[in-house]
């Protein structure tokens, strides 16, 4: 008996079965798909360490609590390479700077803010 697939489809076992298994599997945020689970990203930013080092650091004394804004501009959709400038001493900023910020840091602070919309 031939056996024939919709677009998409390949032939296993004389069974139409889809083309990529993993298509129709959508895993949830700070996840990918791994060995047939969803799993956690671990090169995935850390919105718990962004809002740790947001606020330990005192950004949000200028910034906000929730970053969108007070006697400093709002952080709300501004990408993580702006935020490591500032941080990092490479643009003024007149909140000053924190030793040893890392492109990581600016990268879970931004997860944190988009956390939060």
């Amino acid at each position: 008996m031939d056996v024939t697939c919709d677009p998409g489809e390949t032939c296993v076992g004389g069974a139409c079965a889809p083309d990529d298994p993993c298509a129709d599997i959508t895993c949830g945020a700070g996840e990918i798909y791994e060995e047939g689970n969803c799993v956690p990203d671990l090169n995935a930013p850390d919105p718990v360490a962004g809002e740790t080092f947001f606020i330990t650091n005192g950004c949000a004394i200028c910034h906000g609590p929730d970053a969108t804004g007070g006697f400093g501009p709002s952080l709300v959709d501004v990408e993580a390479a702006r935020i490591f400038e500032h941080i990092s001493g490479a643009e003024t900023h007149t909140g000053g700077t924190v030793d040893g910020a890392t492109l990581e840091d600016a990268e879970d602070i931004e997860a944190w803010i988009a956390s939060l919309q």
